[in-house]
């Protein structure tokens, strides 16, 4: 059964929990107008006569405690008298025709007695009445009886005098009145269910509708389709749960063509590489004289070549994983930066690419030495690829407050502002067209994003179009 109920859909839930919801209010107003509305009469009804024995206590002093008397036989049908202990009636209001046949002349001794230990007594009897003639032929009907309840309590008045206050009111049967009220909740019952059932049948296919639309969605969403749309509607939570799995199918769409551009671009570097070690190496083999050093070196380049690419998609994977720590040390970033510039330099001399670094003193700071060094590399890799046609990158050391910023310009076409954010993300290139990467594998700002979100330090870019790309970053001074 509970297999079952699991597997069963929204709609259908909805409808058994508001039917159900309906069938207990309907009973437990059958319960409490049928079956307990004599016991709650009674409960009112004693109730109704301690107030009055309260009243009456409270008035034996006061001038008007006969009007109050009269006033409480009149509107509560009750009758009232006041006993001495030694059984002498004082007062007498009310109806007491009854009390020969109900011992309403209860004897004072044993009525002190039941007082003594309690603040009131109460008892309900019968009402005895005498039996009228029946005519012929009529069958006696079976009926409850009216029920009498009698209060007694002791009240005191002029400092120590006591006197014995008896209240006596009748019950009457309420049997037809629950009749009525029996056939009243038949006819509403059947309206109310008639009526619920079929506003909770609306209600759960209003609310499971959008629901099982966004549930169809994503079956689709699933299978890899991603050009889908989950539309809103129903209620606010349906519809921020539709934007939210719009963003979700945007930002899934994203990453599917980052990763095609990822592919593409990265089998063209392995590609290249490849093809020229293939190429010198069959050259060497079948063409006497090629075996020299220059195609050796070649070869041993693109190898490097490729062996960086390697590493350079297992440090963003694992930087991305958060499986690097930090290795933070005091170093000399000033000495560390021209250490940089030099090897860069000889690597690029020989095709006419310049690499300037203006810097006022050496400074220290805190931070990880190898993980800023490829930042250096990285940045200056992407920007000997993007520089215009003067071939110039030029990286600045700035003091400023507690801060060093070291910035990467190049002569380049610049950065669409609207790009500016996206350059960082995995896999994104400004243009579709590959280029190259003269130094580095161009991962290298997916690589320096992940490395400054580790050292918690900004960073940034500032691009126009036509006249290049500036990339700097920050850190603490020692």
């Amino acid at each position: 059964m509970k297999y079952k109920l699991s597997n069963m859909s929204i709609k259908w839930k909805l409808f058994m929990i508001l039917a159900g919801f309906v069938a207990f209010v309907t009973a437990l107003l059958w319960v409490m107008q049928v079956v307990f509305l004599d016991d709650f009469y009674k409960y009112i009804k004693i109730n109704e006569i301690r107030e009055a024995a309260s009243v009456i206590r409270g008035s034996m002093e006061e001038d008007d405690l006969e009007e109050k008397i009269d006033y409480i036989c009149q509107t509560g049908n009750m009758a009232v008298m006041l006993v001495e202990t030694n059984g002498t009636v004082v007062y007498n209001k009310g109806n007491f025709i009854a009390a020969k046949y109900t011992n309403v002349y209860i004897q004072m001794n044993t009525l002190l007695e039941k007082l003594e230990n309690e603040n009131e007594y109460i008892v309900i009897t019968p009402a005895e009445t005498p039996e009228e003639p029946r005519r012929p032929l009529q069958p006696r009907v079976q009926e409850r009886l009216p029920e009498n309840i009698m209060l007694a309590t002791i009240a005191t008045y002029s400092g120590d005098k006591e006197i014995v206050v008896i209240i006596y009111s009748n019950i009457t049967p309420v049997d037809s009145t629950i009749q009525t009220i029996r056939f009243q909740l038949i006819i509403i019952t059947v309206i109310l269910l008639a009526v619920v059932l079929l506003i909770a049948l609306m209600v759960s296919i209003l609310i499971s509708r959008p629901i099982m639309k966004i549930t169809e969605t994503s079956k689709e969403l699933a299978r890899g389709n991603y050009n889908i749309v989950f539309k809103a509607g129903g209620y606010r939570e349906i519809s921020e749960l539709s934007q939210t799995l719009n963003h979700v199918t945007g930002e899934l769409l994203r990453v599917d063509d980052y990763r095609r551009e990822l592919m593409a671009n990265v089998s063209h570097d392995l590609r290249t590489p490849l093809t020229l070690i293939s190429g010198y190496s069959e050259a060497m083999r079948d063409i006497p004289g090629e075996n020299t050093s220059e195609n050796i070196q070649t070869i041993i380049d693109e190898s490097n070549r490729l062996t960086t690419l390697v590493n350079d998609v297992l440090d963003l994977s694992r930087l991305e994983a958060n499986e690097q720590q930090l290795n933070i040390s005091c170093y000399n970033i000033t000495q560390n930066i021209r250490q940089i510039v030099t090897r860069v330099g000889k690597m690029t001399t020989s095709e006419g690419y310049e690499v300037v670094f203006l810097s006022s003193e050496d400074v220290y700071v805190r931070a990880d030495e190898m993980k800023i060094s490829q930042v250096l590399y990285n940045l200056l890799g992407n920007a000997i690829t993007h520089t215009g046609e003067d071939k110039r990158v030029i990286i600045e050391q700035t003091l400023l407050k507690n801060v060093v910023r070291v910035s990467v310009t190049d002569s380049g076409d610049g950065i669409p502002k609207e790009k500016m954010k996206q350059i960082w993300e995995r896999y994104y290139k400004v243009d579709k067209e590959h280029k190259r990467a003269r130094v580095g594998t161009g991962l290298g700002l997916s690589i320096v994003k992940s490395i400054f979100n580790l050292h918690k330090n900004k960073y940034g870019v500032i691009s126009e179009i036509g006249k290049g790309s500036t990339f700097w970053f920050e850190l603490p001074l020692v």
